[in-house]
């Protein structure tokens, strides 16, 4: 299984679960990184960087390309890849678990993105659904909120016959990053008084 989430992107096997890789890619005059790698020199030279390229999922050419990555869809393709290689063994299926706020048109692109890789995916499966599937059967109404690198994403899940998506509601520029900044300023602010 593959969580997608771009704070930290999962996959579990028989193994357990690798450490969460962050979605954000690194150019560093040679080489193209990604994950925590890229994390770690990211601020050191900003325009060498990208962590958008998972909520921008496209073809379109980048502003600026990073090494031989010219749009977001190859800085995908190069996380996904850097994950998949570090597996000690490759499961011979896959399924992802993708955020609400994911719609067909990356979908698809993703899919054909795992596909190259390749990535033997099976299913796809909405995150809040699957994460609804672990409450109490007495519980009809789950709230769920995925806390993306530059977004939040609330989705409303009901119990009728099996769990249905209600609702889904996008909050922009109010995600992991955003809390980062404003928790390293009160901080700032607490050693400045």
């Amino acid at each position: 299984a593959i969580e997608l989430n771009d704070v930290g992107v999962i996959l579990a096997d028989a193994a357990g679960l690798s450490a969460p890789s962050p979605g954000i890619a690194f150019f560093d005059g040679e080489r193209l990184l990604t994950g925590k790698a890229a994390l770690s020199l990211c601020r050191t030279v900003p325009t060498q960087a990208n962590d958008c390229f998972w909520d921008d999922l496209n073809q379109e050419p980048l502003s600026q390309p990073l090494g031989s990555a010219l749009s977001t869809a190859d800085l995908v393709h190069a996380h996904l890849s850097s994950l998949w290689a570090s597996l000690s063994e490759r499961p011979a299926e896959a399924i992802i678990a993708l955020s609400s706020a994911f719609d067909r048109e990356r979908m698809g692109l993703l899919l054909g993105i795992m596909q190259s890789i390749p990535i033997p995916v099976v299913g796809v499966v909405d995150s809040a659904v699957l994460c609804a599937t672990a409450v109490s059967e007495r519980v009809r109404n789950v709230v769920h909120v995925d806390l993306l690198l530059h977004r939040c994403v609330i989705t409303r899940v009901t119990r009728n016959d099996g769990w249905v998506r209600e609702s889904v509601d996008v909050v922009d520029d109010c995600g992991w990053l955003s809390l980062l900044e404003l928790w390293s300023h009160a901080i700032a602010d607490r050693f400045i008084r």
